[in-house]
């Protein structure tokens, strides 16, 4: 891919790696099979996600001197969206990326997306996903207005939040 190889050919001051989304993909969601589902315990640091994202942080290390950040992904609103597993983005992402962060001796926390576009109410996400009517309801404005509701992607408000939550975790 273009980004990658822009990535590498150059030097950095600070590179913000936030995976996941992607990769929490599962069968059992209606995806392909991306997800291991061994990431949790005492051994998540060594299941597959956990190594990939430990070579990311490495091959990135040698781009310069950059300061490295890692992302909590923000929260999935409705299950099998886009055939992603919300049990691995809404409770296992947000404890295994930071215990990354941890093991790879990065220097300032993870910046938490997942929090800052309501993941910490989960309990409140309506069980059918974000809605018009449900916008009100555990920050469902963050995901849905009229130009846009699925589920995964934040909207205008969210991306606004997300922004904050960055400069935030900069320290800007």
């Amino acid at each position: 891919r273009p980004q990658y190889t822009t990535l590498i050919n150059n030097t950095w001051d600070i590179i913000i790696i936030m995976l996941g989304t992607n990769d929490a993909k599962d069968k059992g969601s209606g995806g392909p099979p991306n997800w291991p589902h061994n990431c949790t315990g005492s051994d998540a640091l060594k299941c597959p996600f956990a190594v990939d994202y430990h070579s990311m942080i490495e091959e990135v290390r040698k781009l310069g001197n950059p300061t490295i950040y890692t992302m909590i992904p923000p929260p999935l609103m409705k299950k099998g969206t886009y055939g992603m597993n919300q049990t691995v983005i809404n409770d296992v992402f947000p404890t295994l990326v930071p215990a990354i962060n941890k093991e790879n001796n990065l220097p300032h926390p993870s910046i938490d997306i997942f929090d800052a576009l309501g993941g910490a109410d989960k309990a409140s996400f309506p069980p059918g996903g974000c809605t018009l009517q449900t916008s009100k309801v555990a920050d469902c404005a963050d995901f849905c207005d009229q130009q846009s509701c699925d589920q995964c992607h934040p909207n205008n408000n969210g991306y606004t939040a997300l922004a904050a939550a960055v400069k935030k975790g900069l320290s800007l």
